[in-house]
């Protein structure tokens, strides 16, 4: 399940339907602390997006935790428009840890030239719209912008990435198709 390679489970108790989360141990929060380590971000902006309000919250402490200021937007965070702001225009926040639903458009963080994606959702559209916030056409700010998707082995997440891969080829072919190119990478 989804969940597990994030870090928790969702129970459901069978008689009054009350939802519980139980904590799961994972390699994936030491992989992301190692991925941001090794990007340093005190020389580089680094979004990382999760798909559950839960990893949001986690990977935030997690980060806090290793020193690391950042600051974090997902449903139910307010004042959303100056958490940008400061992440764009000020030196700190160095890292800003987002829910891929909730910032999925419409939102301008060109500061960033790294982007993790400790879980991914099914969408295509998600994930491509998640990606347009850091390259923005006209730009110029990166040379390069990296995207990096941390995989548990053997688990969903490698299914989610396969598909969201095979959905990105069909989009790429469907627009050379209608625009009439003849190479399709």
């Amino acid at each position: 399940c989804i969940q597990v390679c994030s870090g928790f489970v969702q129970h459901r108790d069978a008689d009054s339907g009350e939802m519980t989360l139980e904590v799961v141990k994972n390699n994936k929060d030491n992989a992301l602390l190692d991925m941001v380590d090794s990007i340093d971000p005190y020389k580089n902006k680094i979004i990382v997006w999760a798909k559950h309000v839960f990893s949001v919250r986690k990977i935030s402490k997690l980060l806090t935790k290793k020193g690391y200021e950042n600051e974090s937007i997902y449903g139910e965070v307010k004042g959303i428009k100056s958490i940008v702001d400061r992440f764009q225009n000020n030196k700190l926040p160095r890292i800003l840890v987002c829910s891929i639903g909730k910032m999925e458009a419409s939102v301008t963080l060109t500061v960033a030239n790294y982007n993790i994606f400790y879980s991914n959702d099914w969408s295509y559209g998600k994930r491509s719209n998640a990606e347009a916030r850091t390259r923005r056409i006209g730009s110029g700010i990166h040379k390069n912008i990296f995207y990096i998707d941390l995989i548990t082995e053997n688990s969903i997440d490698g299914h989610i990435y396969n598909c969201l891969k095979r959905k990105k080829n069909l989009v790429t072919t469907l627009k050379a198709a209608f625009m009439g190119t003849e190479n399709v990478g």
